[in-house]
């Protein structure tokens, strides 16, 4: 029972093994890379592999010259040369298949394998019957030489060992049938050791595959890893190009654009820059998801836009930053219809989470111009065009002209001479008196910047203030105004307040806050004496950090007030939220008050600063109808032309000296008005 089972094991072992052995001999076991890898291989070799074959056939036959007819060798080795001579030209077309369908190169290689032993059997069946007219001592020779051949055979069939072992075998097996036959014993030593050493050569070339193999493996592996690495940055590549959250192009890629088609002397184009109207306030109100979502459907109408063009570069469209975008508009296309078509498209709302949202866009147009070599250049032709249309009226393009040009040089002008500026010697100060309504005594006076550039003369501060903002040296321009505001201050009656205007970037710069603070700690000035007015856009741009530096400012003994009120986003929220102790209200409501409508806004924003116990303030006073309308209203104090306009140092205190009876109690308005004057 026990032998029957062993049996039936050693039967089961033995079927596996040929089994084995079967798919090894079919190539079963080859993927279809490594068969492209064997194929390429043998290709390398296969010229050599005839070459030795052709040699072989041609000493055979040489040495039975003599006994066999020319004619029959003829017969015999022409063909053998025209199937040799169309098998190299199929090999040599080879590598330009290889790897192109795996499929192929393994039937390739699968017909090899028959291919080859099958021509060796042929071939050593005819070396051997032209080889036995030879001498004992000759046929030998022969037998070795084939041998040798056969074994140079295998080595170039290293990348297929399964043709190789079948070569050896269908070459050493006619030998050993004619050796047998004639019984000669040396002939069959001979045939015996050649026997072992193609068994060593195949063992060495199985071991040669293997390394063959592993080498095939991990070449296709590091392919495979450099096609990985290279679509890694390809698509890093195209990301650095393209921006993540609308699928344009970022700034980056726009402007490598741009400077390329500035490059290009003789294709004129325009640039386009087209700004969001009301972006940041979507922002504010609904959250930066919505505001996400919106520059998404912003994204996609633009690509609409830009997809109308009928030229074969199109128009390129790009995400400049925020809510900020650019156009570069070929020739063949109307730049300022096609903004105005743009502006049409934004003018229709964007729907957002159930949300109707309104997307106008104010778009900003610059032509190319021949000799202009500067990118930045044109771009800032078109983004000076994009700000003089926000002024003028949003949601529509405007097309930078030649009185841009004189108004753009003359910014650039202003900004240089501004950055070039001695501030310390160059600014300073004037002083507008803030009057009680009641006693029309000067509560205090509001300090204002003046500069006097040695270049340009004396520059206003609706010029020179924003522009200071923009280039980022407004919270140095503070520092310098503050430090004249504490010393010229101290000249006057200590009674009187000080109002110092804050810039928006002030307020939310913890930098500049402290440096104020400091600069105020060591001058020695009463800071209850000081009132710091800001902006309302001021704070609701970062209330965040603009909050608590108030607070800091308040803590020190300063008063806050909110100036040019109602110009912004006026809110009852803002009034009851921010930590503040007066209001400003802007002159352009002075200007309406003997309106009905008019009058009836400036009183309720009196009545409801005396709701939350804060000082009112309404400035541009300038005739003695609109001060007794102020003094009706409930404003506590009032500033204007009426009765002065800004001075220096000198003139206001001179201007204090005449008018300390209180100021302009025995002498009319009008002569208030003229002593500011002087």
């Amino acid at each position: 029972m026990s032998d029957a089972a062993d049996l039936g094991t050693t039967a089961s072992s033995s079927r596996a093994l040929c089994g084995r052995f079967i798919d090894w001999l079919t190539l079963r076991y080859s993927s279809p890379q490594l068969a492209a890898d064997q194929l390429r291989d043998v290709s390398q070799y296969i010229a050599l592999i005839y070459g030795i074959v052709a040699a072989n056939m041609v000493f055979c036959f040489w040495g039975s010259w003599t006994t066999i007819s020319p004619w029959v060798i003829g017969a015999i080795l022409l063909p053998i040369a025209a199937i040799v001579t169309l098998r190299i030209r199929w090999w040599r077309a080879l590598p330009d298949r290889v790897a192109r369908d795996g499929n192929h190169d393994l039937r390739s290689l699968r017909i090899t394998v028959v291919i080859m032993p099958v021509a060796a059997l042929a071939l050593s069946t005819m070396a051997i019957l032209a080889c036995r007219t030879w001498h004992a001592m000759m046929l030998e020779t022969a037998v070795l030489f084939v041998m040798l051949c056969v074994i140079a055979c295998m080595f170039c069939l290293r990348a297929l060992p399964q043709a190789a072992l079948l070569v050896a075998s269908v070459v050493l097996l006619p030998h050993l049938f004619f050796a047998i036959r004639t019984g000669a014993p040396n002939e069959l030593l001979t045939i015996g050791q050649l026997a072992v050493l193609l068994a060593i050569v195949q063992v060495m070339l199985t071991i040669s595959f293997r390394q063959f193999r592993a080498l095939s493996e991990s070449r296709r592996a590091l392919m495979a890893e450099r096609c990985a690495a290279l679509q890694r940055a390809d698509e890093q590549q195209r990301l650095a190009r393209r921006d993540s959250l609308t699928n344009l192009c970022n700034r980056t890629h726009f402007f490598d654009i741009f400077d390329r088609m500035m490059a290009a002397d003789d294709t004129p184009f325009a640039v386009a820059v087209i700004d969001l109207d009301r972006f940041k306030q979507v922002n504010d109100l609904h959250g930066h998801a919505v505001g996400d979502q919106l520059l998404m459907m912003v994204g996609e109408r633009l690509r609409a836009a830009g997809s109308r063009s009928d030229t074969d570069g199109g128009i390129v469209v790009g995400r400049l930053g925020g809510d900020e975008f650019g156009a570069l508009i070929p020739a063949g296309i109307d730049p300022l219809a096609w903004g105005e078509v743009l502006c049409e498209s934004f003018a229709r709302p964007f729907s957002v989470q159930e949300l109707e949202i309104a997307g106008r866009c104010t778009v900003g147009v610059a032509q190319s111009v021949e000799g202009m070599r500067c990118s930045r250049e044109l771009y800032g032709r078109a983004d000076h065009a994009l700000y003089r249309g926000k002024a003028e009226g949003r949601g529509r393009c405007i097309l930078f002209s030649p009185d841009d040009e004189m108004r753009l040089r003359s910014h650039q002008t202003l900004e240089s001479v501004l950055l070039a500026a001695d501030l310390e010697a160059e600014l300073d100060l004037c002083f507008h008196p803030v009057v009680n309504t009641e006693t029309l005594a000067v509560g205090g006076v509001e300090a204002l910047a003046r500069w006097t550039s040695p270049v340009l003369g004396v520059v206003g501060p609706d010029r020179f203030i924003p522009m200071a903002e923009d280039l980022g040296i407004i919270g140095q321009m503070t520092l310098v105004l503050l430090r004249k505001v504490l010393v010229q201050s101290r000249r006057l009656p200590t009674e009187l307040c000080v109002s110092i205007n804050l810039s928006a970037k002030d307020i939310v710069a913890d930098r500049i806050i402290d440096a104020v603070i400091a600069e105020i700690k060591a001058s020695g000035f009463d800071p209850r004496r000081l009132i710091m007015e800001i902006t309302e856009t001021a704070v609701i741009r970062n209330h965040e950090i603009a909050i608590p530096n108030i607070a800091r400012l308040r803590a020190l003994g300063m008063r806050v007030a909110l100036d040019d009120f109602g110009t912004g986003f006026s809110s009852l929220t803002h009034l009851q939220r921010l930590p503040i102790d007066s209001v400003k209200l802007d002159r352009s409501f002075a200007a309406n008050m003997e309106d009905e409508v008019g009058g009836k806004v400036v009183a309720a924003v009196a009545g409801l600063c005396r709701t939350l116990d804060l000082t009112s303030l309404i400035e541009g006073i300038e005739t003695p109808a609109q001060l007794r309308r102020a003094r009706q209203y409930g404003y506590r104090y009032v500033q204007g032309y009426l009765f002065a306009q800004p001075m220096t140092i000198e003139a206001l205190l001179r201007w204090l000296d005449e008018d300390r009876r209180p100021p302009l109690h025995g002498r009319s308005l009008a002569d208030g008005r003229a002593a500011g004057v002087r």
